[in-house]
This record gives C-alpha cells, structure tokens and sequence, in this order.
C-alpha cells in the first residue's frame, strides 16, 4: 500500500450546587460510561425474561424437516467435521466471504487469522462462502478449501442478497460440528479483528459477570430505518419482506459475538423466521424474538478506525473497511511497532476509540450515510 497511516435561600444554593455537580457527573458517565474491559447495553433494554433454552440436535434436525418458514434445506459442500473435535475451544471465528475474495483470506490468515497464534489451540478461524456462478472461481475455490482445510460452503448462491442464508448456515454449522464451543463470532472478509483483545474480554467478563449464557456482542444499531426505495439499492428491503417503519435493535453484521446457546436459540429461531436481505437485521428480529438482549461493546466499531498502533494492539476488537494489501501493512506494523503505549497514549487512545465510536452512534450519517448502516 502507497504512503503510511496517520492514521429557602442558603437551602437552596446547597441544593443548586449538589444538583450542578449531580447533572456534571451524569453527563461525563453518558459520555464515557463504556468502558472496555466491560460491556454495557446502548438504549431502552429490559433484563431477557426468558432463559436460555436446552435444545438438542435431535430437536434441530426434527425442525428442519418440518414446514417451518425458513427450513433451510440447502447441502453442505465442506463441512470441516474435525475442525472442533478439540473439546476446549474457547472461540470459534466465522468469516463471511465472497468466493472470488482469495485475496481477503489469504491476508486473514497471514495476520488476526492465523492459528498458530493461540499455542494452547483453544481458537479456530474459518470462513463462510456459498457457490460461485464462474465455474472458475468455483473450482478455485474448492481446490482452496482442500489445500487450506478452513472453508465451510453450502450449494446456495454467493450474493450479497443471501448473507442471511449464509448466516444461517454459520449457526447451523456451529451447532452440528462444533457445539462445544463456548463462543461464536462472525465477523467478514474487510475487517481487521484483534481476536487476542476479543479473549482477553470475554475471559474478563466471565470472571466478573455471569455471561456464560445469553451473550449477543457487537456494535448496537438503534432506530435504522428500512430503505423503501429504489429497489435496486443495496439495501432495500419491501413492505413484504419487512412491514414495521423502524428496525428492531441490532448489532452490525461487520462482527458480533455469541455464547454458544444464544447461536442455539438463534438457530432455531432463524427456521421459524421468513428469511430478509439485511442479516443483522434478521438476527436483531431472532433477538427480539428470543428475547435476547442486544450489548454494546466500545471495541467493536463498524467503520474505518483510525490506524494506531495503542488502539489496535489493546482496545479495538474490530474495525472495517481494509484491503488485503493494508491489512498486511497495518499487521507488519503492529508486529513491529513497540506495544507498550504508557500510559499517557493508552488514556488518549481510549478516549479517541469511545468518542470515535459515541459521535457513530448519535451521527451515523456522518460516518456512513442515511439509511441502513452498513454492513
């Protein structure tokens, strides 16, 4: 990549006071009350009434051949059966990707991907495709999934369109092949995800609050109005796909997280869910539907962040929009680059990554346009 990254009177002033310093305080927690060693919810949640439910594979499979509203018949290709035999996986991470994107995995697993960073092999990285109409790719594409034993692919057609039966084939495979894992992350092919960051938090988390079940992780979107027009825009979704003004709140599909029996419940609640372009969407309706909360996390950011060594080394766990050929300048960088930040730079590096990622939520068409974030 050319050039670098920059990447009663005396009662009532006691009482005037104590209110000054009561809203001071209010406004400095509403402006920096996430902090990133913790997760916090982002809008008007209740607690998840319901508890996580025990369901087994017979359940699924029964479900699947029944006439649900999204049965989701299509075939595995490669299935990577062995990839979880391993009984303790902490994290599995699934990348969506386009068949002809060779170029996006190669660099992932040439930088976060690689395996070999996690000696204990407690993590796995792998991607999702569907088929490609070019024979070509396809052809490429399986020779790849031999060569590097980390491709899963089921027989629908690779489309922008079909991210959602895609994601659906993630939570199908998760709980076929690899249902022993405590988390699932999907992630895609253009991000840079600090999966080191991404344990070390959810270890924390495990420690200090009970989220061993229920968790659905990412960057919140809140009040997204569907795009009614025109039907060729990327994200257009009609009346008949999806009738309400306003979509449920969800997290962006550029990553997420989820503890292994939310992946559960998501599954099947997908089957018995009519099918929508817009994935995290859909899965923001799986939510709802399985009252699921929804949790912000100040490190997953689902626009380019600006590139530091400090904020991509420790607090970032993801950031979007990179090319193959920046995302290896940007890793030889954080391999090279000294990660102890002190901390003076660390201070202003989480300031900079939680004003980056408030001003996003309140400004979204700033950072992204109108309409329907992307994902």
């Amino acid at each position: 990549m050319a050039g670098r990254y920059k990447f009663p009177v005396q009662r009532s002033k006691t009482a005037v006071h104590l209110l000054a310093v009561t809203i001071f305080i209010l406004i400095v927690n509403i402006a920096f009350w996430t902090d990133f060693n913790h997760i916090v919810r982002y809008g008007h949640y209740r607690e998840a009434t319901r508890k996580p439910s025990k369901i087994d594979d017979l359940f699924i499979r029964k479900t699947e051949l029944s006439p649900v509203a999204n049965p989701h018949r299509h075939r595995f290709v490669s299935t990577l059966e062995n990839k979880c035999k391993q009984k303790n996986v902490f994290l599995v991470v699934v990348v969506t990707s386009s068949p002809a994107h060779a170029k996006h995995r190669n660099a992932i697993r040439k930088t976060w991907g690689n395996e070999t960073m996690f000696p204990q092999g407690n993590v796995r990285v792998l991607f999702a495709l569907g088929r490609s109409d070019d024979a070509q790719v396809e052809n490429a594409v399986q020779v790849e999934a031999k060569a590097r034993g980390d491709i899963i692919q089921e027989d629908f057609r690779d489309s922008y369109r079909n991210m959602t039966t895609k994601t659906v084939m993630i939570l199908r495979w998760a709980v076929t092949f690899c249902s022993g894992a405590k988390y699932v992350m999907k992630t895609d092919d253009d991000m840079f995800v600090n999966i080191k960051t991404l344990v070390r938090h959810l270890e924390t988390l495990q420690r200090e609050v009970d989220l061993s079940s229920g968790l659905f992780m990412g960057a919140i979107q809140t009040g997204v109005h569907p795009v009614r027009s025109p039907p060729n825009d990327r994200y257009y979704v009609s009346r008949e796909e999806f009738n309400e003004d306003v979509y449920p709140d969800y997290l962006s599909g550029t990553g997420y997280v989820m503890s292994m029996d939310t992946v559960r419940r998501f599954y099947v609640a997908a089957l018995m869910t009519p099918p929508m372009p817009m994935e995290d969407v859909y899965m923001g309706i799986c939510a709802q539907r399985e009252g699921i909360t929804p949790w912000d996390h100040s490190g997953f950011t689902f626009h380019r962040f600006g590139f530091t060594v400090c904020t991509h080394s420790h607090q970032i766990v993801t950031s979007h929009h990179y090319t193959p050929t920046e995302l290896l300048a940007m890793w030889e960088a954080l391999q090279t680059s000294p990660t102890e930040c002190g901390w003076l730079r660390s201070y202003f590096s989480i300031l900079y990554a939680k004003l980056v990622k408030r001003f996003s939520m309140i400004f979204p068409c700033l950072f992204m346009g109108c309409g329907a974030i992307e994902e």
